[in-house]
């Protein structure tokens, strides 16, 4: 179990990464988005770090969360190319977005 210090610096962290790559001008957790909440509670991690990193692999594969995510929210461009984020980095995005989970 993660302490709340380092999860209050990773998520701090997650949230610096969040804004300085860009996701923000696409993606609004803190507005309730809906997409976030499909997506974070029905992948694996290793699922999201492959979508964030390499987005246009899954759609040349067909993957079918990445077919729903088109259908449903209109989402998934194959815009998602951070193959230079490291999985330390991921994973504070990942509690960043988590924090915004409503229990």
């Amino acid at each position: 179990m993660i302490s709340e210090k380092v999860l209050k610096r990773s998520i701090s962290r997650g949230r610096t990464l969040f804004i300085q790559e860009d996701c923000y001008s696409c993606h609004k957790p803190d507005k309730k988005d809906g997409f976030f909440r499909v997506v974070i509670d029905r992948v694996s991690k290793e699922w999201l770090y492959k979508f964030i990193r390499d987005e246009k692999s899954l759609i040349e594969d067909k993957d079918s969360v990445v077919l729903y995510l088109r259908q449903r929210f209109n989402q998934s461009n194959g815009k998602h190319d951070k193959k230079h984020l490291t999985n330390d980095q991921l994973n504070d995005i990942l509690n960043y977005l988590n924090s915004f989970k409503v229990n």
